[in-house]
C-alpha cells in the first residue's frame, strides 16, 4: 500500500506548538542561542577552530590567542599583543637633520612615543563551510583608518590575517609595526636570510647589528614536537627589541638573544635614501600563520618558503 505523502493526525503538532527554530530575530541578527545555528551568534566575541581560539572585545582589543589542543595561551601582553597595530613617532623638535642625526643606532628619537591601536568596531565579513572572516576596526594615532581581517580556515590549522591602514601625513619620524611575538618561551625563533636559514642573534657575526633583518619569507618558532609558521608576504623587514629607545647591545650569540620581541616593521621614513620621506596613504599587508607537528627543521623552512609563493591555478582540458 503506498503511503500518503500528507501530514497525518499523529504526525502534526500539538497545538499551539512551533516547529520552527528560532535562531534569528525579525531584524535578521544572529544573536540567538541555538542548536541550529551554534557558531553565528559568538562571531562578534571570537573566531574558533579545531586548532586555536581567538577572543575580542570593543574596548579591550585582542582578550585571548589560544591552542587548544595543549591549552596555552599564545597571546603577549603590552605592546606584543599579537593582532594589534602599532604607531610610533619622534616629533621634529629641533631641525630635521639634527633630529635624525641624534638617532645614532636606534630607529627612534628618545622623546618618541608609541600608540597601540583601540578596538573599536567588529565586522563579520564572511561565514561560511571553509572559512569565516572578520574585520576589526582599530583607532590608531597617525592613521585615518586601521582594520586587521582575519581569516579562520574551519579544516585547517590556518590563519591568515591583514592590516589595512590609511596613514595620515606628518613630517615626524614615524614607523608602523605589527606584533608577531607569540608566548613560546621554550621555542626557538628561526629566520630565512639571502636562502641561508639562521636564529637571529644567535647565528651571526659577532658584534652585528641585532635590532632588525630582512626575512626571505617570514619566521619560523620551534617546540618540541610543533612548529608555528608565520608568513610576511609583503614586508620584510623584522625588528625585534624594546619598543623604546634603549642602549644598543651588538650580537654576542647567546641564546637570550633568540628570545627577544620580534615585530613585522611595516614601514618607516627613518633612512634617508630612496625611501620618500613620510609615510601617507593607503596600504595593505597580508600575513599568514600555520601550525605544523612533528615536522623537521628543513621542511619546516621549505613548508615557509611554498607558502610565501601562495597557490597555483591550472586549467586543463
Amino acid at each position: 500500500m503506498k503511503k500518503s505523502c500528507f501530514p497525518t493526525k499523529n504526525s502534526l503538532p500539538l497545538p499551539g506548538s512551533s516547529t520552527r527554530t528560532a535562531y534569528v530575530g525579525a531584524e535578521r541578527v544572529r544573536d540567538i542561542v541555538s542548536e541550529y545555528d551554534k557558531e553565528t551568534c559568538r562571531l562578534p566575541y571570537c573566531l574558533e577552530n579545531e586548532w586555536f581560539f581567538i577572543g575580542y572585545r570593543i574596548g579591550e582589543g585582542i582578550t585571548s590567542f589560544l591552542h587548544k589542543k595543549s591549552g596555552r595561551q599564545l597571546l603577549k601582553n603590552g605592546t606584543e599583543a599579537f593582532f594589534t597595530p602599532l604607531y610610533e613617532r619622534t616629533e621634529i623638535r629641533r631641525d630635521v637633520y639634527e633630529e635624525r642625526r641624534l638617532l645614532g643606532r636606534n630607529i627612534r628619537g628618545l622623546h618618541a612615543r608609541c600608540f597601540q591601536g583601540t578596538l573599536q568596531d567588529i565586522r563579520i565579513l564572511e561565514h561560511g563551510p571553509v572559512f569565516t572572516r572578520v574585520e576589526l576596526d582599530f583607532q590608531l594615532e597617525g592613521t585615518a583608518h586601521s582594520s586587521v581581517i582575519l581569516k579562520m580556515y574551519r579544516h585547517l590549522p590556518k590563519i591568515e590575517f591583514t592590516l589595512r591602514i590609511a596613514k595620515t601625513l606628518s613630517e615626524a619620524i614615524e614607523s608602523v609595526y605589527l606584533p608577531l611575538s607569540l608566548h613560546l618561551p621554550k621555542a626557538e625563533l628561526y629566520i630565512k636570510n639571502g636562502g641561508v636559514p639562521m636564529r637571529p642573534g644567535v647565528d651571526q657575526l659577532p658584534g652585528s647589528n641585532m635590532e632588525y633583518y630582512i626575512a626571505d619569507e617570514g619566521l619560523l618558532y620551534r617546540t618540541d614536537g610543533e612548529s608555528v609558521l608565520i608568513n610576511t608576504l609583503d614586508t620584510p623587514l623584522l625588528y625585534m627589541g624594546p619598543m623604546e629607545h634603549h642602549p644598543i647591545v651588538l650580537c654576542d650569540n647567546r641564546e637570550i638573544n633568540n628570545k627577544r620581541p620580534v615585530y613585522s616593521w611595516i614601514m618607516n621614513n627613518t633612512w634617508e635614501t630612496n625611501f620618500k620621506m613620510d609615510l601617507s596613504g593607503f596600504g595593505e599587508f597580508s600575513y599568514a600563520l600555520e601550525l605544523r607537528e612533528n615536522t623537521g627543521l628543513h621542511e619546516d623552512l621549505d613548508r615557509l618558503s611554498d607558502n610565501d609563493l601562495g597557490p597555483a591555478v591550472f586549467i586543463t582540458a
